[in-house]
């Protein structure tokens, strides 16, 4: 509903005035106070647009036509996403809170909960199929997409009911998905650049592949139906990050990306340099980079818009040309409508908490919807907008985010000062759980995690960027606390929700841990250590001894060491640098393995 200025300061009722003068914000919240909604999903059906929120689980049905907001009601306890069917006038959230699917009926004035349905945990996206008969749910830390299928109700106008038709694993943590066709549903990697299709009608995996990049945030399908574009980062692994390598895109570049569907449905890896020059399209330049870039939409006559999400922007690349043209946006644009009838193109700010609303052909702002812009943010909250901001870099190239994505890793080895050397790239670590893990970086060198903040924001980062935040004192103690604030990946086990089922394997691999002694460098309950060791590994400048990282989460971050050489808990254990394994028999080795992946 639409929020009165009752009860607002009077900065704020002004500000709001002078905004309905301009006929440009329509704000939307309680009479007293504009909550912070954090609007993160948007979806569109026959005209009416449908907005989700994060923060309040609630979705916001919007007329496309005359920008008129018809409701703004609850749906769930935190929405990760949402999906709007046509043919079922279904709305199809995402309950990350509650692991659950909530289906509602839209055809009323107000959304009706049909169904809620539990799904794998840690859901994070839902896509459907295009004749709405398969929904596709992929779960983040259980690395799996559950296959949803509709059955009809006997009664003709009935809701039809939403069963789980399979289960899929997954060898990545998922985050976008984009049906192929009515059958094969491709799911991206949320932090590397892994790709899988899943024949969703046998409720299998067909093909695993993998892209020279990371950071996967938009997938769209070309209006033939023939190709995909991505939207992704790429990082340089051997450049090092000073400001004259940054400064050109030599560190981290962000692209476009377009794959044959026929390519993708093949086993075979598509990350072969022969194609990558001719399917790659950089976004940003040498003092106008484009960090972070996110959701894209395509147009019926070729044109591509991009959220920059890191700088603030959107894009649009014009078919058969370089020309890319780009216009600011409120802070962190993350999801795209574009809706051609009415040659409107919907953002989601996410950071701002407004949907703008652009005209399709000049990109000139229409209309603004308030979800919460004027709302006071908390500390932590201003350190989450940082975090994604990649204005803290030079030129705008990539933020925190864009090498430890949303706080985890991206897998990726990066060659920056966290040791005080070049030359020695090492793995990113995750940053999750990272708050109470002192000392930081590899070398164990780090024992104040706000100064290794402020390092890599000038350092590694070489910024801020001309038009970028001012960082001062504060806002590096804000950054600080957000990064503080993550917690740490589940275990697969435990997101699985399998702990009661391997318990007797777990709790041998407990016991095969404090017998040789693991505890020793990785000490419960942190499992890591505040001194550094010699693993046996040396890094180019001769280093070889290294900080522990924490065994928390250890089963969602592979490669391992600083090296990345183990791609698996397994080479780690088998590895000659971890020789305990040579006492072992195998199924020694499988509890313990067990027992890590519950950790």
């Amino acid at each position: 509903m639409l929020s009165e200025s009752r009860g607002k300061p009077v900065v704020v009722t002004l500000v709001a005035a002078l905004l309905a003068i301009l006929d440009l914000r329509l704000t939307v919240g309680s009479e007293q106070t504009v909550p912070l909604q954090r609007p993160v999903a948007i979806s569109e059906i026959d005209g009416a647009v449908f907005v989700g929120c994060r923060k309040s689980g609630s979705v916001a049905e919007v007329s496309a036509a005359d920008i008129v907001i018809r409701y703004d009601a609850p749906l769930s306890g935190q929405l990760a996403d949402l999906l709007a069917m046509r043919k079922n006038r279904l709305l199809v959230g995402i309950d990350s809170s509650s692991h659950k699917v909530v289906i509602a009926d839209c055809s009323g004035d107000l959304p009706r909960v049909t169904q809620r349905l539990p799904v794998s945990r840690f859901p994070v996206s839902v896509v459907a199929d295009p004749f709405g008969r398969r929904v596709a749910v992929a779960s983040k830390w259980s690395r799996r997409v559950t296959l949803l299928r509709a059955e009809a109700n006997a009664e003709k106008e009935a809701t039809p009911t939403f069963v789980i038709d399979a289960v899929v694993d997954l060898p990545f943590a998922p985050l976008r998905q984009l049906f192929l066709d009515e059958r094969y549903l491709l799911v991206a990697d949320a932090h590397g650049g892994e790709l899988a299709v899943i024949d969703a009608q046998a409720g299998e995996l067909r093909s695993h592949q993998k892209l020279p990049g990371h950071n996967i945030r938009g997938l769209a399908l070309t209006p033939d139906g023939k190709s995909v574009v991505f939207t992704h980062q790429i990082l340089n692994v051997a450049a090092s990050t000073t400001r004259s390598i940054i400064s050109w895109g030599g560190v981290i570049s962000n692209t476009l990306h377009t794959i044959e569907v026929a390519e993708l449905l093949k086993s075979k890896s598509i990350d072969s340099a022969d194609r990558i020059h001719v399917t790659l399209f950089p976004l940003g330049q040498e003092k106008h980079a484009a960090g972070d870039p996110g959701g894209l939409a395509i147009a019926s006559d070729g044109r591509i818009f991009v959220a920059l999400s890191g700088v603030h922007e959107v894009a649009v690349k014009l078919p058969r040309s370089f020309d890319v043209k780009r216009v600011s946006v409120g802070r962190r644009p993350t999801r795209l409508l574009l809706d051609e009838r009415n040659n409107r193109l919907f953002v989601v700010c996410t950071s701002e908490s407004t949907v703008e609303i652009l005209n399709a052909t000049t990109l000139q702002r229409e209309r603004v919807i308030d979800f919460g812009s004027l709302a006071v943010r908390s500390f932590k909250a201003r350190g989450e907008e940082l975090f994604y901001d990649a204005r803290l870099s030079l030129d705008g190239w990539f933020s925190c985010h864009s090498c430890h994505s949303d706080g985890h890793t991206n897998g990726l080895l990066n060659d920056n000062q966290g040791d005080d050397s070049f030359n020695t790239p090492k793995k990113i670590l995750t940053l999750l759980g990272s708050g109470d893990t002192e000392p930081w970086a590899w070398s164990g060198g780090q024992i104040d995690l706000r100064s290794q903040v402020q390092k890599s924001i000038e350092f590694t980062m070489a910024g801020p960027a001309v038009h970028g935040p001012r960082i001062n004192d504060r806002e590096v103690e804000a950054l600080t606390s957000f990064i503080s604030s993550l917690k740490p990946a589940p275990g697969i086990t435990a997101a699985r929700d399998e702990l009661a089922l391997k318990a007797a394997a777990i709790e041998r691999g407990r016991q095969v841990f404090r017998k040789h002694k693991c505890d020793g460098c990785h000490a419960p309950p942190r499992y890591t250590s505040t001194i550094s060791f010699d693993v046996g590994l040396r890094d180019e400048a001769g280093r070889h001894y290294f900080n522990p990282p924490s065994l928390l989460g250890v089963s969602q971050r592979a490669p391992y060491f600083h090296t990345g050489q183990a791609t698996t808990i397994r080479e780690v254990l088998l590895d000659l640098n971890h020789d305990v394994a040579a006492s072992l028999d195998s199924n020694q080795i499988d509890d313990l393995i067990e027992f890590l992946r519950s950790l």
